[in-house]
């Protein structure tokens, strides 16, 4: 199901046209996309289990963000960059985790 608005502000083309993708039509590209999405994921994290769990952030952080999709773009593009912005903000978690990690082996000894 596509959604037209057509905006009279003088600033916007007479007959300015944005798609919004309904929950059905999402699942659609989910599945046609869901390789893309693996692949893209799996480059990025270098192991499949932290690929399965990034594919699956950039497919949540998509559906949040199906009604902001234009339309402007190739859905591949929209959802390649979703995918990085999910990677890359894994990457951030687990190496700020990693940083505040102290094990019990390496604390100094408290008088």
């Amino acid at each position: 199901m596509i959604t037209e608005i057509v905006l009279t502000q003088p600033h916007y083309p007479a007959r300015f046209t944005r798609r919004y993708m309904d929950a059905q039509e999402f699942t659609d590209i989910a599945e046609k996309h869901s390789g893309f999405v693996y692949n893209v994921a799996c480059r990025m994290m270098g192991n499949p289990h932290d690929a399965e769990e990034v594919a699956q952030d950039a497919f949540v952080s998509a559906y949040k963000a199906r009604y902001r999709f234009r339309g402007d773009a190739q859905t591949t593009t929209w959802l390649y960059r979703i995918t990085v912005n999910a990677a890359l903000m894994r990457i951030r978690k687990d190496k700020s985790g990693k940083e505040m990690t102290v094990s019990e082996d390496n604390r100094p000894d408290v008088a």
